[in-house]
């Protein structure tokens, strides 16, 4: 099997600064760049973990792993809308020729076999976008605001994430959320958003990371002692001479491991 990622966010935070100072009462802004540094490096270490992009990017995949009828991607939750696969240089048809059975599995059903007998596992290629959404890149809808490519908001109710595709001002009111299809674009005044099937990173994944960038800021940025951590319930309490992030804690990003 063979992924090649062709982008990725440029923004590599699964957590956003905002709520990174609340979670830990921290008001003292000179602080931002050592947190911003801190959930850089706590956000790549999940991804290392878990053994897979969580942010939001691009593949081209051969060769992957098909089991009887399923096909289990390397990389999710996937954008079911992003999914294009080719066999032997001929175009699937998504909807007719396979489906996305779990988007947020990452895996595709097919009815008939996936090449035939005899066939080369490396002649079907799949191009998707995978991963969630950057947290750090999420806005609240405001009237008469500026907004640059790459944000997103999630309106109540709505199935859909709208990414802001054309960077602008809002208008006085709120657009009418409701679309038709996923990739379907709504003006609003100068801004320009795009319905995207994408996922926000979960509250369990957000929770892992600020506890881990919890413990790195209390070891590395404040006095020695002890530090104190809650994550998911369980509370914990580590000498801050270790500047390592605790296996305790490590192990909730080695759980977003694909099966």
């Amino acid at each position: 099997m063979g992924v090649v990622t062709t982008s990725r966010s440029e923004v590599d935070r699964l957590v956003g600064l905002p709520l990174l100072r609340r979670r830990l009462s921290i008001d003292d802004l000179s602080r931002d760049t050592e947190l911003l540094d801190i959930l850089e490096e706590v956000s790549s270490l999940a991804a290392q973990e878990a053994d897979r992009e969580l942010l939001r990017a691009t593949f081209v995949e051969t060769g992957p792993r098909v089991t009887g009828r399923s096909l289990v991607l390397a990389h999710a939750p996937v954008e079911a809308s992003s999914v294009a696969v080719t066999l032997s240089g001929e175009t699937l048809v998504a909807g007719t020729d396979f489906e996305v059975d779990d988007a947020e599995a990452g895996t595709l059903w097919r009815s008939g076999v996936w090449w035939p007998s005899g066939g080369n596992p490396t002649d079907l290629s799949i191009t998707y976008r995978a991963g969630y959404f950057p947290a750090s890149s999420r806005r609240r809808w405001l009237a008469t605001a500026a907004y640059r490519v790459g944000d997103w908001v999630a309106p109540g109710g709505q199935r859909y994430v709208f990414e802001c595709t054309a960077a602008g001002v809002s208008g006085a009111t709120a657009p009418s959320w409701s679309t038709p299809a996923v990739g379907d674009t709504l003006v609003d005044s100068g801004v320009t958003w795009t319905a995207r099937d994408g996922y926000a990173p979960p509250a369990m994944l957000q929770t892992a990371v600020i506890a881990a960038a919890n413990w790195l800021y209390r070891t590395r940025v404040l006095e020695a002692g002890t530090t104190k951590v809650e994550a998911e319930g369980h509370k914990r309490t580590f000498a801050s001479q270790t500047r390592e992030i605790p296996d305790q804690l490590i192990g909730a990003f080695r759980r977003l491991r694909l099966s």
